[in-house]
């Protein structure tokens, strides 16, 4: 595309069923889940632009569940993201 690269990317990230257990506590059934994302930019000389997602599906998860200490603890996962990048190189290539 004459002297601008550009790019478009998916990708996606599966955690499979698992059980937590650490001690004598009981374990916790976790299911598994899966997420998806997406990128697409643009690149000059000296900059560039990307606009991305992140968990495209809303995907609600624990990545871990734990009782330590007798308290209930969820880990969640990031929630839907989207966002800009932008670069800029003051030595050019």
């Amino acid at each position: 595309m004459g002297e601008h690269d550009y790019f478009v990317q998916a990708n996606g990230d599966h955690q499979d069923h698992m059980i937590t257990s650490t001690g004598y506590i009981s374990g916790y059934d976790i299911p598994g889940f899966s997420t998806y994302g997406a990128a697409a930019g643009l690149s000059g000389r000296a900059w560039g632009v990307q606009v991305y997602a992140q968990n495209l599906t809303n995907v609600d998860a624990s990545a871990t569940t734990d009782s330590g200490q007798f308290v209930l603890v969820k880990v969640p996962i990031r929630p839907r993201v989207f966002g800009l990048s932008m670069t800029y190189s003051f030595q050019e290539k």
